[in-house]
């Protein structure tokens, strides 16, 4: 699931990269599995230099409005999985075409859930992911980004030296957590199932404490 996170792009993320102040908002969803899911509004960000934090935080939240499908922020599971199998395939990052800061190359990486359903894809031999893969698939279903200046690429796919930023969600907070409300069987009253994935965001879910 390397390809979701901005170190696998930025030789320099470990060494340099330091965490800025967050931003808030949109909202991310993080599913365990489609039974259960956190939902969280901070998002962490990261730069190679303190001076960069205004510019990483006000672009990053510019960027994830205009990304496709909303960079799969939101409630809306019609975006997210349309986030997950147009950014990246999955697999890479996709550069960022409008509204990037001038100097910068900025680019979207896929969001691990959708990185995990293409990897569940490919097992299976399904060309794109579908509800099968969506399913068991755990992790933001938002993307993370990062922008580069006056660095080198190498033919790794790495960027080396100059000035970097990158957002991604913060996974370790919670602003709500849902679990999938058990349903009846319409078969056997007398047993519960959840119903038929994808359930309705988020009707079909009971809200609990963090």
């Amino acid at each position: 699931m390397a390809a979701a996170l901005p170190g696998t792009y930025l030789a320099d993320y470990a060494s340099k990269g330091r965490a800025c102040r967050r931003f808030l908002e949109p909202v991310w969803v993080s599913w365990l599995s489609y039974a259960s899911a956190t939902v969280g509004d901070e998002w962490a960000v990261t730069a190679s230099s303190p001076k960069l934090c205004g510019l990483a935080a006000s672009t990053g939240g510019t960027l994830i409005e205009n990304l496709p499908f909303h960079d799969g922020a939101g409630y809306e599971l019609i975006d997210m999985q349309g986030y997950a199998i147009t950014v990246g395939q999955g697999t890479t990052d996709d550069p960022i075409a409008k509204r990037v800061p001038r100097g910068y190359k900025c680019f979207a990486l896929p969001s691990f859930w959708g990185a995990l359903a293409w990897s569940y894809a490919e097992l299976s031999h399904a060309g794109v992911p579908s509800a099968g893969e969506f399913a068991p698939s755990s992790g933001p279903a938002a993307g993370a980004g990062y922008c580069e200046s006056g660095a080198s690429y190498d033919a790794g796919g790495r960027w080396h030296g100059g000035k970097f930023f990158t957002w991604a969600p913060k996974t370790t907070t919670c602003l709500r957590r849902y679990k999938l409300k058990e349903m009846p069987d319409a078969e056997d009253p007398g047993e519960s199932s959840p119903p038929p994935y994808p359930p309705q965001i988020w009707s079909d879910y009971d809200q609990l404490p963090c």
